[in-house]
């Protein structure tokens, strides 16, 4: 790693559902030094149905607070898989957290 610089994993699960990216950087907290490696990890099917139920039902909370049903659920599996895709990202690429 580079003087100053920062190293920083970045993750995305966007609304096409598809999966979630991880992507490396280091940055000197104004621009970006270098990019390391990524990651990816796909959505499964039952995974992906959780999310869609969740999205549905979502519309009609009325509390940003509450997680209810399926919500929770879909938190959980989220924040799971986030975790698996920069735990995978590290080992593979001998990272050290």
């Amino acid at each position: 790693m580079s003087g100053n610089a920062v190293r920083a994993i970045g993750l995305m699960s966007g609304t096409s559902l598809d999966g979630v990216d991880a992507a490396v950087i280091e940055t000197d907290g104004e621009r970006i030094v270098s990019f390391g490696p990524t990651s990816y990890r796909p959505y499964r099917d039952e995974e992906r149905a959780v999310l869609r139920q969740a999205l549905a039902e979502a519309v009609s909370l009325t509390n940003r607070e509450s997680r209810p049903g399926v919500i929770a659920q879909a938190e959980e599996l989220t924040t799971r898989t986030h975790a698996e895709v920069v735990e995978r990202l590290l080992a593979d690429k001998g990272i050290r957290p």
